[in-house]
């Protein structure tokens, strides 16, 4: 793992000599590694790890990690991510997500899955920002990543147009394991860039549970 962060270095380090460092919000200069400028990480609300405690089928997720609030430099950061097309702020927003780090390492997480977007979602966006965090992130923790283990077999709305109770039935039965074996007993680490209700981790890892994972924790940028 020591090597892999020693060989991530350089080559960030070479990328900042080719294209110096931009905060991931507004695109002012930043010296290296730094995601955000002053006056935008300023704008930054530190958030807790919620640990969820009862049965699998009231609470399928074991806990979920997220290092800050959604809103200021974050809500820009993201949009910015998914909406306009700036895939390169998966490696910077990938560094935040590191944040959680320590606590995901004593999870001896076996494998990270990315929440994964509606075929036709994904031909609209051209790539599952979730994904590009995930993979991103495996590497960190050591662990395997497998980005097909889920599939999104319902085309749902926009979960950020709808109430709660329209976000809870929107993604009901949205997802499906593609291959059990692929999740059977183990440690599975779900990656999603936000999460509001949670209704779409919450699916997610209910269709996780049905291949037999052991259990299922998840991980984003922020919380709404």
């Amino acid at each position: 793992m020591d090597r892999w962060k020693d060989t991530m270095f350089l080559l960030d380090a070479a990328g900042a000599l080719v294209a110096p460092e931009r905060c991931a919000a507004c695109d002012a200069r930043v010296p290296f590694r730094t995601v955000f400028c002053s006056a935008c990480a300023a704008t930054l609300t530190s958030t807790s790890t919620e640990h969820r405690d009862g049965p699998q089928a009231l609470h399928p997720l074991a806990s979920l990690h997220a290092p800050f609030l959604y809103g200021g430099a974050i809500s820009a950061a993201v949009t910015r991510f998914k909406y306009e097309g700036r895939s390169e702020l998966a490696r910077p927003l990938a560094h935040l997500l590191l944040r959680a780090g320590p606590q995901l390492t004593s999870l001896a997480i076996d494998c990270v899955v990315p929440v994964p977007l509606h075929p036709t979602r994904l031909v609209e966006r051209g790539f599952n920002q979730a994904a590009l965090l995930g993979r991103l992130l495996a590497r960190r923790l050591g662990a395997a990543f497998e980005p097909r283990a889920l599939t999104r077999i319902k085309a749902t709305e926009a979960q950020a147009t709808l109430s709660r109770e329209g976000r809870l039935r929107n993604v009901r039965g949205a997802f499906e394991a593609r291959q059990a074996d692929w999740l059977a007993n183990r440690r599975v680490l779900l990656v999603d860039d936000v999460a509001t209700t949670g209704a779409t981790l919450a699916e997610a890892a209910i269709a996780v549970h049905a291949a037999k994972a052991h259990i299922v924790h998840a991980v984003v940028l922020a919380r709404a």
